[in-house]
């Protein structure tokens, strides 16, 4: 069994949003840093466009 519930990813760029993607959706609590702010934005408008695909990818329900 994971106990791993919480996770810490430095950077969101493509990479880090990725990371950060892919453990949203496997249910773990991220913590993102990035030194630039402007990110912040990019960051929200990719997990929310790729959400859908996620979900069906992973097979998770609508969340």
């Amino acid at each position: 069994m994971n106990k791993i519930k919480k996770i810490a990813i430095i950077g969101t760029g493509v990479i880090g949003a990725g990371w950060i993607i892919r453990c949203l959706a496997h249910d773990k609590i991220v913590y993102a840093f990035d030194k630039d702010l402007k990110l912040k934005k990019n960051l929200i408008s990719e997990i929310k466009r790729t959400w859908p695909y996620v979900k069906k990818l992973f097979n998770k329900k609508n969340t």
